[in-house]
């Protein structure tokens, strides 16, 4: 399938995100950027991709996700769209609800005094595998996965009970930060639709 064109669907508890980036940290001064989040679940799981061993936080399993950029998305939910796009070759079919959100301080230093971030995770559903029961929805979506490798080194379907373990069939689940809570926030989610 081609690049994302925007043509999904947003549900009501997503739409107050549904607005430019610009328009949104101006409506919350005391934050400098934000970042998205995606939680991709397939029955009781959710998909979570790890980190390049050289890059920031490198070999850390995550959702997919990252910095909203102005110059390429016109709302935060088409950062959502885009980022699943790009670091999982998924499509985005539609955005359910705001999952969690969590500020932090730029920690890589590149800006001087305090610069906020906060990071939006929200459910999503992927097009792969839509309408499928939860076994053949799986196996489309992981036939759909494209990662770059100068991104992520790999990817896997965590349970909640894998989550709260920090351990799964792949080893140890090492998270960054607050990940974990947010995690645990997106299987609450899952549980709800």
């Amino acid at each position: 399938m081609a690049e994302p064109q925007g043509n999904f669907h947003v549900h009501p508890d997503a739409a107050p995100y549904d607005t430019s980036i610009t328009d949104y940290l101006h409506n919350d001064p005391h934050i400098q950027n934000v970042c998205i989040g995606a939680v991709i679940g397939c029955g009781n799981q959710m998909l979570l991709i790890q980190r390049a061993e050289h890059d920031f936080a490198g070999l850390k399993w995550e959702v997919p996700g990252g910095a909203c950029e102005h110059d390429k998305d016109k709302t935060i939910l088409h950062s959502v769209e885009r980022e699943v796009w790009e670091e999982t070759g998924l499509h985005v079919r539609s955005i359910r609800r705001l999952v969690d959100f969590e500020e932090f301080q730029d920690i890589a230093g590149e800006k001087k005094g305090r610069y906020i971030w906060r990071k939006l995770t929200f459910q999503v559903e992927v097009e792969e595998g839509y309408g499928l029961d939860a076994l053949e929805k799986r196996r489309v979506i992981e036939e759909s996965i494209k990662m770059d490798p100068n991104e992520h080194c790999d990817w896997g379907w965590a349970t909640k009970e894998d989550v709260e373990k920090c351990v799964w069939e792949k080893g140890k689940l090492d998270f960054m930060g607050l990940q974990q809570k947010t995690l645990l926030e997106g299987f609450a989610a899952m549980d709800m639709y």
